[in-house]
């Protein structure tokens, strides 16, 4: 535990008098976090989906189903 701590202090000491170094541990971080969390958005929109139905009712428990998941979602029924 002592070796952990000494290294610990060591490597404080030398960012600390690295004003580079301090920097980048501080802007890093915050910059993936602006990113991930405003640039990037995982919302699934606009996902076409075939079901092969053997009764009409699987098809219509799909498309209520796809419709009140998503307001803005259009479900075509296509017959074969």
């Amino acid at each position: 535990m002592r070796k952990a701590l000494a290294v610990g202090r060591k490597e404080f000491r030398q960012i600390a008098r690295d004003r580079l170094s301090l920097l980048i541990l501080m802007f890093i971080p915050a910059f993936f976090l602006l990113l991930y969390g405003y640039a990037l958005n995982f919302d699934v929109q606009h996902i076409r989906l075939a079901v092969n139905k053997s009764g009409h009712h699987l098809f219509q428990l799909v498309a209520v189903h796809l419709s009140m998941a998503n307001n803005d979602s259009s479900v075509r029924h296509k017959s074969a």
